[in-house]
């Protein structure tokens, strides 16, 4: 899903390794799972409220194109 280059160090402070992992085995895209990791950093998501908001699936909720 990602390259070496671009996965670079892990930024602990911001996201928890157990955190990253859940996301990588949730997200079904990279830009799903980009789109994930900005709402953790920003909204300060814990790991058990990412979980949640994938069965809630806010991704595809948040980018429903207009008919």
């Amino acid at each position: 899903m990602f390259t070496k280059n671009e996965i670079g160090s892990q930024p602990v402070i911001q996201i928890p390794w157990s955190t990253i992992i859940e996301l990588m085995r949730l997200s079904s895209s990279k830009e799903e799972a980009l789109w994930y990791d900005k709402q953790i950093t920003t909204n300060k998501w814990s790991r058990s409220h990412v979980v949640k908001q994938f069965e809630l699936h806010a991704y595809q909720r948040q980018n429903i194109l207009p008919a």
